[in-house]
């Protein structure tokens, strides 16, 4: 959803005690019970998991994708990763041909009001539904050190390591497990090790990454 003023397809920034949006996002028109006053990022169809960086604070999340592929965004606050009219690298079939969707493409008319109309900001990671990734539903986990993003996918059962140099890039991705479907968090303990949950089974596992 790209309307700016609709909570739909958004990540929200709140004061956690009054649930109002915070003077310092992006988005805030001096009202802080209106919607866009409590947007940080736009563009997103279905942020399942997410961390934060170490390196730049800034919210990294696993988004579900549609019909052919997963992604890993993240961005300066306002980013607009481009959901319903972006799916990946890629325009998004089904909408592209949409009146709105062209006026988004030639970059015109996008976030209405806000500080800066910007295009959409493009994955730091994408996902495709074929060969080679075979992606179904991602979820980001963790930093297990400031460099390191595990990530898995909840249907295909493979859980991931993912390296960022110092611009925040993905420069190599590698497998640290298979065959352990459903797990749907995983989180870095005061020890060291990971730790993830598995849907189905109720089961806390447990990994030595390093």
């Amino acid at each position: 959803m790209q309307d700016i003023d609709n909570l739909s397809g958004k990540v929200l920034r709140l004061d956690p005690t009054t649930g109002k949006g915070v003077s310092d996002n992006p988005f805030y028109n001096g009202d802080p019970d209106s919607n866009r006053s409590k947007v940080f990022y736009s563009g997103v169809r279905n942020p399942f998991r997410f961390t934060f960086d170490p390196t730049t604070e800034l919210p990294v999340i696993g988004d579900v994708g549609w019909g052919r592929w997963e992604e890993v965004n993240t961005g300066a606050p306002g980013s607009n990763f481009g959901w319903p009219y972006f799916e990946g690298p890629e325009r998004t079939g089904g909408y592209q041909s949409l009146s709105q969707a062209v006026s988004f493409y030639n970059n015109s008319n996008i976030n209405p009001g806000s500080p800066s109309p910007q295009a959409a900001v493009f994955p730091t990671l994408s996902r495709t539904h074929g060969a080679p990734d075979n992606a179904r539903a991602i979820v980001v986990g963790d930093f297990y050190n400031e460099d390191t993003l595990m990530f898995g996918d909840v249907n295909n059962g493979t859980l991931y390591a993912a390296t960022l140099d110092d611009s925040r890039q993905v420069t190599d991705i590698k497998v640290f497990d298979s065959d352990v479907s459903y797990v749907v968090d995983m989180e870095v303990g005061p020890d060291g090790r990971l730790y993830g949950v598995n849907l189905i089974s109720g089961q806390i596992l447990r990994w030595n990454p390093a």
